[in-house]
């Protein structure tokens, strides 16, 4: 009898391993047969998911964004808590999440950095990946402003300034080997929330 393969498990596997690997060696040093080699299988049966190592990062992203999207309309969803409340739970989440994947934090800002030397660019990728989480954030501003629970506000330029802070918190991550202060940053963005409200 042939062994049932979970495909998708495997290639959660894989791109773990892949982001393990361009964590420590770097995005450029990292060939596919390395890569293969430390998921432990052969490059035909790497190619079968993933092309190239762009494609790789392209599916990291993806899922990274995606899961942070569905748990956050979750959230959204099911409670009764206020905007604020919400907003800052969102945050505070935002920051365990890219805590607990430093690996791919930095294999991503290596990557991006990487192909804007080569003149590709990849903003855009992360932009169309993040619209969503854009306009569910942009959402509960926008009621917690209509509900009094904040001051008038440009909601275009918070939501802006609240992805600001999780760039910053990101290369914080990536340039103190994976570490960030979760306290100081979760009581800085509660401070500025603060600062917004009525």
């Amino acid at each position: 009898m042939p062994k049932i393969i979970d495909h998708e498990k495997r290639k959660r596997a894989i791109l773990r391993k892949s982001l393990s690997l361009f964590a420590r060696e770097g995005y450029k040093n990292t060939s596919l047969s390395h890569l293969a080699e430390a998921c432990d299988i052969s490059r035909p049966t790497l190619y079968l998911y993933f092309s190239d190592k762009d494609e790789i990062f392209q599916y990291a992203l993806k899922s990274f964004t995606d899961d942070m999207y569905r748990k956050y309309k979750n959230i959204t969803g099911n409670s009764g808590k206020s905007y604020c409340h919400l907003i800052f739970r969102i945050y505070a989440d935002i920051v365990d999440k890219c805590g607990a994947n430093s690996d791919f934090l930095v294999s991503l800002v290596d990557f991006v950095m990487q192909e804007n030397k080569s003149g590709k660019g990849f903003s855009d990728l992360i932009r169309r990946r993040t619209v969503r989480l854009e306009y569910l954030l942009s959402r509960l501003l926008s009621q917690a402003v209509k509900q009094g629970e904040l001051k008038k506000i440009n909601v275009r330029d918070t939501v802006d300034h609240m992805f600001r802070l999780v760039q910053a918190l990101i290369f914080q991550i990536v340039y103190n080997d994976g570490n960030s202060r979760r306290d100081r940053e979760i009581a800085i963005f509660k401070d500025w929330l603060n600062c917004m409200k009525v």
